[in-house]
């Protein structure tokens, strides 16, 4: 069919005038559909000449339509390999296809995940992005081992590029010495990457799967919910397009605007009280590479902490984030420069940045405030959110970014599901799915403030004390803050849908026993000193009664 549409001398431009006739008569074939294009372009001629997409066809080169055998055309094959051409077609499926639409807002690793995860026999997956491609700075993630068994063994992601660490270093201002945490329980699943290289492979997993289901330069403005399906009208070329579908995700991040229309109860996004500058060293320094290449670096001063990694088994490359307690107004993404960041590092005696800046050549400097999201509920019975939309809450060693991935993955798997049972509406499906996810939030909104607390203005003075004084207490509860995982969901944990989700208890969290890390660390304090008075008053006690 596309060596005919070669000879013809077809292109997607001549088939904008015949795509006016199959949205508005069906597509036809045979005698009538050649009628029919013949009637509309006698009718139409002079409107083309305005049609952006017509720009320079003359009058005579109409576009043409063939039959080529029962209900297979040429202008239906051509049109589909046009779509790139018409942001403005019409979102539609067969009316013998079984098979749900689901529309996911956000091309980013959290709405990716989900459509390679998502069934193609049972769903019509679309992407639809803002940008103008899919993309991801290259800046590092760390990984966690529940996601990387998600994307490795469950999604059949390859091509993972994946650096790992023996333990975390802790670099603390006037001190010569450095404080290094090991994991009781080393994992070859636990570590780091680029952001823009999973993005990749993620989407060359879902361009597999669901092959031309990728829509960019889709910017959503707005949603409106009918009985059995939703719309979403979104921004593209400068003029407004509508697409509906039978359940909307909302993974639009941060500045979500599905969240406006789902979480109705609770939407709050506030200031996060951290200013966040990120950059990467392609080719560390011998020196630097010294100190960096087996560990996780962590930098702590009086109201800063500064993680650097690598995110990269093929090369170098160093990540490096500095995050300032209350540094700034909060802003958005910019780019920064160096002498910014130098005056950031002199301010809070942060000597490993200042060397390092001082030393190291440096890239991709970017300058940004964090933001915590709490949102109630995260569903509706045509739409949900997820990752960032959702939830968002640091930063604590990307959790936020694994837990999205989590996200992604159960509610895929929840969905999938819904064929094999058919027992559970889909607004019951999405209420099982939060009530499996919120509590993982929740832990981890506690955790990461537990880890705030350490920077805050209030805490900051009693902070530096404890770890002059009391360094191995210090790394004991700073090491437990990072101890726990997420578990992977299976079709096993389904709970009752009336149940509320279960809210800071550790159902959905391994590697911990108490929600709370100072809760935990306190009760082990008291312990000890339980048994320490003990082991002094027992003693007293039996020569009292002695004597």
């Amino acid at each position: 069919l596309r060596e005919v549409a070669k000879c013809l001398g077809l292109t997607s431009k001549n088939l904008y005038s015949s795509w006016e006739v199959m949205k508005n008569n069906g597509n036809l074939s045979g005698a009538s559909n050649l009628s029919v294009l013949n009637h509309h372009n006698e009718m139409a001629m002079e409107k083309t000449r305005n049609v952006k997409f017509n720009t320079g066809i003359s009058k005579s080169k109409w576009a043409i339509c063939l039959s080529m055998g029962p209900g297979v055309c040429l202008e239906g094959i051509l049109i589909r390999d046009a779509r790139k051409c018409f942001p403005e077609l019409p979102m539609y499926k067969s009316v013998n296809d079984r098979r749900k639409v689901v529309h996911i807002v956000g091309g980013g690793i959290a709405g990716l995940t989900l459509a390679a995860k998502l069934d193609p026999s049972q769903y019509i997956v679309r992407v639809f992005e803002a940008s103008t491609e899919i993309r991801e700075k290259g800046y590092g993630l760390a990984i966690w081992p529940s996601t990387m068994r998600i994307l490795r063994d469950q999604l059949g992601i390859t091509g993972l590029d994946f650096r790992t660490s023996t333990s975390m270093v802790i670099n603390r201002p006037n001190f010569a010495t450095k404080l290094e945490i090991k994991p009781k329980k080393s994992s070859s699943d636990k570590g780091f990457m680029k952001r823009s290289a999973l993005l990749k492979c993620i989407l060359e997993r879902v361009l597999k799967k669901h092959p031309g289901c990728i829509y960019t330069g889709h910017r959503c403005i707005r949603i409106k919910f009918g009985s059995s399906a939703v719309a979403a009208d979104f921004e593209c070329n400068g003029s407004i397009v509508s697409h509906s579908c039978d359940l909307l995700v909302g993974a639009d991040g941060v500045n979500s605007i599905v969240r406006k229309y789902v979480s109705c109860n609770i939407d709050s996004k506030s200031y996060g009280h951290m200013t966040a500058y990120r950059f990467m060293i392609p080719s560390p320094s011998p020196e630097l590479l010294k100190q960096t290449e087996q560990t996780w670096n962590m930098s702590i001063s009086s109201s800063i902490h500064s993680p650097a990694y690598h995110v990269s088994s093929e090369n170098s490359g160093l990540n490096v984030v500095v995050l300032e307690y209350d540094g700034g107004a909060p802003s958005q993404p910019r780019s920064a420069n160096i002498d910014e960041l130098e005056d950031v590092a002199k301010r809070s005696k942060l000597d490993f940045i200042i060397n390092m800046l001082k030393t190291e050549k440096i890239e991709d400097l970017m300058c940004y405030s964090t933001y915590h999201v709490d949102a109630e509920p995260w569903h509706q019975p045509l739409a949900v959110i997820i990752g960032d939309a959702a939830h968002a809450y640091g930063p604590l060693t990307a959790k936020m970014a694994n837990l999205a991935v989590n996200d992604a993955y159960t509610l895929g798997e929840i969905l999938n599901h819904r064929s094999k049972t058919e027992i559970k509406s889909q607004d019951e499906l999405l209420h099982e799915w939060e009530a499996v996810q919120r509590p993982k939030f929740e832990v981890t909104k506690l955790r990461t403030l537990r880890h705030l607390q350490l920077y805050s203005p209030t805490w900051r003075g009693f902070s530096i004390f404890l770890w002059r004084v009391f360094p191995g207490i210090m790394s004991n509860y700073f090491g437990s803050i990072f101890a726990y995982d997420y578990s992977i969901y299976s079709k096993n944990e389904l709970r009752n849908p009336t149940e509320k989700p279960i809210v800071l208890s550790c159902h959905g969290i391994v590697g911990m026993t108490d929600a709370d890390p100072l809760t935990a660390f306190l009760r082990q304090w008291v312990l000890l000193t339980i048994i320490f008075v003990s082991s002094i008053m027992f003693p007293i006690i039996c020569l009292m009664m002695i004597f």
